[in-house]
């Protein structure tokens, strides 16, 4: 085992746990004064919330806004909201907003000109929606667990059984436990959403079952034998992500973007096969496109427009439009991961045999680990290959099909799926776990 496999497999220690929350970030206000953010917690929220009840209610808003910005600045050498001018208040807020998740919220009141009641009024609306939210959860799990995991009893019981201790954690929603303390709005959010974009993994259950039934074509076979591979190693990273403790310091990479990969992965190998019971247009959840095409110009100019062309291959006329689009895309992942891991970069990063293929240059999977390397998480980087890998049987689907006939709507499908990929690339590299 490498010394780079080693350091991933370290679980995280109480005092990182702990000081997780020291992560800052570094803002340019109107002014041109520079500020150092500091993580701002649900714990955080719930003591200064103590403080304003005890104030009277026309300057519950005003309390609120400047509590809140004075913790979010702990770090920072100027921490008086009143010190500051009226455009960095306002962006200061703004700030706010972006650091606790409530920017749906915030626009929900557009109407309300006065920022500090806007954003107050924004938190209590976060708040009432995640209550909400968590209680439904909670509900659905124990209501259902034993009939709705019954399809993937032996793959995911304990993924479900590990969510459901989870979100009982919370009991009442308007007491929150400790642990939960160290969660921002936008995790406990994710907590929730773990469990309802369940649905399409569960789906496609019944129809690993029926690999080794005769009537499954090889092509069926093949993809539902990757994603068994990838269903697996979902389940062993969700075990590992689910204890809050370790929920609490994760980035979203790790801890909500593998739940979206793997619904996705679902729901068009359901489709491939001829299962027609989710709605791709309507359930694969893919990135922001103009934020996709910025990052791929800003690896290379020329990846932005592989994809466009491999996204105009898909209503293309020509007879030859499938092949092209599968290798425009396949193209584009092999471009992508050698940039992101350069022979030379990943050969001074590791030794190891295993890692190179008969002519010495970095395997896929060695790539994806370098890749991956900042995220000391071992059950993350086994998903990240495997569904990498699901997404590439997807790719070569067309080249065991008998017929090669897609419909528009299947290739749209796999495109979402394509970028889905991507995002979750984009999401990996720009963000690093504690």
């Amino acid at each position: 085992m490498t010394k780079e496999d080693n350091e991933s497999i370290k679980i995280l220690t109480r005092e990182q746990i702990l000081n997780a929350e020291n992560r800052q970030k570094v803002f340019q206000l109107p002014s041109g004064l520079t500020i150092r953010v500091a993580f701002i917690s649900w714990g955080m929220f719930r003591e200064i919330k103590k403080i304003v009840e005890s104030v009277a209610d026309e300057d519950k808003e005003r309390v609120f806004t400047e509590k809140v910005i004075s913790w979010m600045l702990r770090e920072s050498d100027q921490k008086d909201f009143q010190t500051f001018s009226n455009e960095d208040q306002r962006r200061l807020i703004e700030i706010a907003v972006g650091e606790w998740g409530c920017e749906e919220e915030y626009e929900q009141f557009a109407e309300i000109e006065d920022p500090e009641v806007r954003f107050y009024q924004a938190v209590q609306q976060q708040e009432r929606e995640l209550a909400k939210q968590l209680s439904e959860s909670v509900r659905a799990i124990t209501t259902n667990l034993a009939s709705v995991m019954e399809p993937l009893k032996n793959v995911q019981i304990e993924l479900a059984s590990s969510m459901k201790g989870m979100l009982e954690q919370f009991g009442d929603v308007s007491k929150f436990g400790e642990a939960i303390n160290n969660l921002n709005a936008r995790a406990i959010e994710q907590m929730g959403d773990l469990y309802r974009l369940q649905s399409p993994i569960l789906g496609i259950a019944e129809e690993i079952a029926k690999m080794q039934r005769p009537l499954v074509l090889p092509a069926q076979s093949a993809l539902l034998e990757s994603l068994g591979g990838t269903i697996t190693s979902y389940q062993n990273l969700m075990k590992d992500v689910l204890p809050v403790e370790r929920f609490s310091v994760l980035p979203d990479s790790v801890r909500y973007y593998p739940t979206i990969e793997m619904r996705n992965s679902s729901i068009i190998t359901a489709q491939l096969i001829g299962e027609d019971t989710y709605q791709p247009k309507e359930d694969i959840i893919a990135p922001d496109h103009a934020e996709l095409l910025d990052w791929l110009k800003n690896l290379d100019p020329s990846f932005s427009n592989m994809l466009l062309g491999a996204e105009q291959a898909i209503y293309s006329k020509n007879p030859d439009h499938l092949r092209h689009f599968a290798s425009s895309h396949r193209e584009l992942s092999t471009h992508i991961l050698h940039l992101l891991a350069p022979n030379d970069q990943v050969k001074e990063w590791t030794k190891d045999p295993n890692h190179f293929d008969k002519d010495g240059k970095p395997t896929r999977k060695a790539r994806l680990k370098y890749i991956s390397r900042s995220h000391k998480n071992k059950t993350f980087v086994d998903f990240l290959i495997k569904d990498f890998e699901n997404q590439m049987a997807l790719l070569n689907a067309d080249e065991h099909r008998e017929s090669q006939e897609y419909s528009d709507q299947e290739l749209n499908a796999l495109h979402m799926r394509f970028l889905s990929m991507l995002g979750f690339l984009m999401q990996i590299v720009t963000s690093h776990s504690s």
